[in-house]
């Protein structure tokens, strides 16, 4: 457990950016001088210049058993440290961290550091293999384009990603995110110049704020930031070093991760259907996409194919092929077939042409046009899915033949001598025919004599919505010909077949044989590798660090839920000295986790907090608490013994309860959503997992509704109720040893003194038990005369609107983000961390970094900068990519920073999630000298002798 020095000049502090340290002197004056007397141990130093100093009270073993002090010395110095002042003095009780006492002190070290900083450790639960989002969620699967140099894949829903793999199937770069060096070559970013310390960085879009891509949700063209234009890909294609990707609308890559002289955003090449009975939050119109793409041989043509869909119960297929100019010259224009009729149960509410209710297309005009593909001689082929047959055209849309084959889902045609791969799987038009059965995959003859080659069985078992279950590439870069695949299996929670999650994952076929032979298997490989092949849902992946085993605990968003409850109930365990992952399974789903100091797991519901020793997951049963039959967020409920209880609710925040967390005292503090009716419970009933004891708030002026802050002791007896009257919306909340509360809010504070640009942001509020907050969105207004007498403290409150605070500690605007303050329940939250220093260890997404503050809210360091996985040398290469990048500073390359977990003076761990990773960071000093105690003799021994 002894500290591992890190190496190197690293780790600038706030906004310096080059591991300088920004121009502070990191030098003792004085070393550290040490007196005992009895369990009082003095301790003082003095410094060359106000820089950061952390004391700390370690064993022989190298493990921390006082966190003394740890902030920067000057004018707003964190007690115990004396303001102001180059010499210090910190008296050490003689207590560990719980309040008992240290007898064996000759054991102790007394280390004195200065000058935090970082370093990048490794890459944790990352594998070019796995899924980046839980691949049994709606329609969500891979997405392939085979080119010369490789296999280019798609993977989006937890960020968008696309990597190039080489023929073989060994991962070779990431192409997107780009490579911080790329940046000045990515033409359609958005720059802004921040605040905080003026750099100018390109702001990322979307509901999350985790892309540069505006391939969909395209809202009002698609230009408003922050949430218009997000990623995710239905279609790629490549062609010579350009890299074509789709869904409501073009962006264009070039293959070294830039933009290539051509800019990001194309046209669009979505067609808006009216599906009766659709989801409400579309008003029954849906942006079709289409879910293949094809260039033509000369490069100045993109064919797009397979605009389908499947919501409520609706399903439909358009029965055109649309195309247009590569360059972005001109919009999405009709090729073939009619992209103004419908096949299905929708009906065009738009068109190219005109407004026509959808009707199945005349008598030899295409029924369903699902896939495209080009040859050398520039003719298109088109799978003409409800005809049984491949209709192939020339460049001009003249029909050239008709090749018959039975629901055919997917066509390539071999470059080199014109062969024809057709593929048979169901679409969603299909999922309740019996016409879905017999997957296959078939190789024809030339477009000259196109006969049946050879076939062979396909086996599938998936269904998507919006999109094909399969995915496929045919890279006809070798030989034979390999079939990248990717199928969608059928199942949901935690249950379907046991290789649910590696089907999911993409398979390298050939053609032997009369079969398919599988020459590499991700999904296995990656199980082998990692242990873990599922990705989060919605970007919902929330980091516990346990500091008695010193394991990560991973918490993904999984299934859906009642209510949308954030729930999780399968967990990753990461060991992060090696990298290796378990997992296990909690005894209910639970919304949020904590651990206490002595390594306890604390799981919560709406209304509920059970303890539990995480090595068996037996239960801790609370000295004050309630039994209940069936503790649960509403899918796997448990029995407890004694739980803590507390009347709150799911609904109201879709599930994101905004947070918990127990302080190095045992101290539980949580987050609750209250409502005034909660008493009652009568229109909630469902939702909770029993009765819970009522809590009435107190009304004042001001004051808005419903979320609550309650605070409990380590025995479960109530310490302070309605810790923090009036607060809005939490979206993370932390304690430290002497009970000051930190609360991550859902609003804005001023940065630079106006108020921060990003409506999604977050406000880190250090505060007192009682402090209260007024707002303008009260359940009892306040008069007039009667606000306080400046600006509101916070704007954009969820459930409060403006916001004062009374008295709090500090405030810091700007971090975090919060993307269910735009109307919809699917984005996630970031979550701060504190350790047992009382350093909050603050994400900053829309900066690209992570924010170290003190416990006086001073500025100690900022960790990491853009760029992406293959960016930034780890100290350890092994469970990274194999060929990274050096960035220097720090080598933390970061895309998402959202989710953080830290061990305190050891280890930062960073939920990446654009980069698909946890990066785990080294915590070092800059300098430091250590005093065994064993040295010092103890005056009052001495004195008695």
């Amino acid at each position: 457990y002894k500290r591992q020095v890190v190496t190197g000049e690293t780790g600038a502090a706030p906004g310096s950016g080059d591991g300088s340290g920004g121009g502070r002197v990191f030098e003792f004056a004085e070393k550290p001088k040490v007196t005992r007397r009895g369990d009082e141990v003095t301790i003082s130093f003095a410094v060359r210049d106000f820089c950061d100093a952390t004391v700390a009270i370690e064993g022989r073993d190298g493990r921390i058993l006082r966190h003394l002090a740890s902030g920067v010395l000057g004018k707003n110095a964190p007690p115990p440290f004396q303001k102001d002042s180059l010499k210090q003095t910190v008296v050490w009780d003689g207590k560990d961290e719980q309040g008992a006492y240290v007898d064996d002190k000759d054991n102790a070290v007394v280390r004195v550091s200065l000058g935090l900083k970082a370093r990048l450790e490794r890459s944790l639960l990352w594998s070019p293999k796995t899924r980046t989002r839980d691949p049994q969620y709606l329609d969500g699967n891979l997405v392939f384009a085979a080119a010369p140099e490789g296999i280019y894949v798609y993977d989006g829903g937890s960020g968008d990603h696309v990597r190039l793999f080489d023929h073989d199937g060994n991962y070779v770069r990431t192409v997107y995110p780009p490579p911080a060096g790329k940046l000045k070559d990515f033409d359609g970013l958005l720059w802004r110049e921040f605040p905080q310390d003026g750099a100018r960085l390109p702001l990322k879009w979307g509901l999350a704020q985790c892309t540069f891509l505006t391939t969909a949700m395209l809202g009002a063209g698609g230009q408003s930031w922050p949430v218009d234009g997000n990623g995710d890909v239905r279609a790629m294609a490549a062609f010579g070093d350009r890299l074509m990707l789709a869904c409501e609308r073009i962006n264009r890559l070039a293959a070294d991760g830039g933009t290539g002289g051509a800019r990001l955003g194309g046209p669009d090449v979505f067609v808006p259907t009216y599906v009766p009975g659709a989801h409400e939050w579309r008003g029954g119109v849906v942006n079709v996409p289409p879910t293949d793409a094809a260039f033509s041989p000369d490069g100045r043509w993109i064919y797009f194919a397979g605009y389908m869909w499947s919501r409520s119960w609706m399903h439909g297929l358009l029965n055109g092929v649309g195309r247009v100019p590569a360059d972005g010259s001109g919009p999405l224009e009709n090729f073939a077939g009619s992209l103004c009729e419908v096949t299905g149960s929708g009906r065009v509410e738009k068109s190219f042409v005109e407004t026509v209710k959808g009707n199945p297309p005349a008598p030899g005009q295409i029924a369903g046009a699902v896939s495209v593909a080009t040859d050398p001689s520039g003719r298109v082929y088109v799978a003409d899915h409800l005809n049984s047959r491949i209709r192939v055209f020339d460049p001009s849309g003249r029909p050239l033949k008709d090749i018959p084959f039975e629901k055919p889902a997917f066509v390539r045609v071999n470059p080199k001598n014109g062969e024809i791969y057709v593929f048979r799987y169901p679409l969603p038009i299909d999922q309740f025919k019996a016409s879905a059965s017999n997957p296959c995959f078939a190789r024809l003859g030339p477009f000259e004599d196109p006969k049946v080659l050879a076939s062979a069985p396909l086996e599938t078992t998936g269904w998507c919505l919006d999109s094909p279950p399969c995915r496929i590439a045919v890279d006809f870069w070798t030989d034979p010909p390999t079939i990248w695949f990717c199928d969608k299996a059928r199942s949901s929670y935690d249950w379907g077949p046991p290789d649910r999650y590696e089907r999911t994952c993409a398979k390298l076929l050939v053609e032997k044989d009369g079969k398919l032979a599988v020459r590499r298997d991700f999904g296995k490989e990656a199980k082998a590798e990692t242990g873990w092949l599922r990705g989060p849902r919605h970007m919902k992946r929330r980091l516990y660090f346990n500091p008695k085993n010193r394991k990560l605990y991973v918490g993904d968003l999984h299934a859906p839920a009642v209510v949308h409850a954030t729930s999780m109930r399968e967990i990753a365990i990461v060991d992060p000295d090696t990298g290796k992952v378990s997992r296990t399974v909690l005894p209910f789903d639970a919304e949020d986790m904590a651990f206490d100091i002595n390594g306890l797991a604390y799981l919560r519901t709406f209304d509920a907090v059970a303890r539990y020793d995480p090595e068996n997951w037996r239960e801790i049963p609370f000295d004050y608490g309630d039994h209940s039959p069936a503790v649960s967020c509403g899918l796997f409920p448990a029995k407890v013994i004694s739980a803590v209880t507390f009347a709150g609710v799911g609904g109201i925040a879709s599930g994101q309860l905004g947070g918990m967390a127990v302080s190095p005292k045992g101290h539980l503090v949580v987050t609750v959503a209250n409502p005034e009716r909660a008493a009652e419970r009568r229109d909630e009933a469902r939702m909770g997992s029993f009765g819970t004891r009522p809590y009435t708030p107190r009304i004042y002026p001001g004051r808005s509704r419903p979320w609550e802050v309650h605070v409990f002791d380590r025995h479960g007896k109530p310490l302070y109720a309605d810790a923090v009257p009036g607060v809005g919306r939490m979206v993370g909340i932390n304690m430290d040893r002497d009970d000051n509360i930190y609360v991550m809010l859902a609003g804005i504070a001023p940065v630079g003194g106006k108020p921060y640009f990003n409506p999604l942001s977050c406000s880190l509020i250090k505060l007192r038990p009682g402090t209260k907050f007024y707002s303008t969105n009260a359940v009892l207004p306040m008069a007039d005369d009667s606000r306080p007498n400046r600006p509101p403290d916070f704007t954009d409150v969820d459930t409060c609107g403006s916001a004062w605070v009374e008295n709090p500690c500090w405030i810091r605007g700007g971090v975090g983000f919060d993307g269910k303050r735009f109307k919809c329940h699917c984005p996630s939250q970031s979550r701060p961390a504190l350790d047992f220093f009382a350093r909050s260890f603050v994400p900053e997404p829309d900066h690209y970094s992570v924010l170290v503050l003190d416990s006086a809210g001073n500025e100690m360091l900022r960790i990491g900068r853009y760029g992406n996985v293959d960016d930034g040398v780890p100290l350890i290469r092994d469970g990274g990519p194999p060929n990274p990048r050096p960035i220097g500073d720090d080598e933390v390359a970061l895309m998402h920073p959202q989710m953080l977990a830290v061990e305190s003076d050891r280890r930062l761990f960073i939920g990446d999630l654009g980069n698909a990773r946890i990066a785990s960071v080294r915590l070092d000093y800059r300098a430091g000298e250590e005093v065994p105690l064993k040295d010092i003799p103890d005056q009052a021994e001495m004195e008695g002798k």
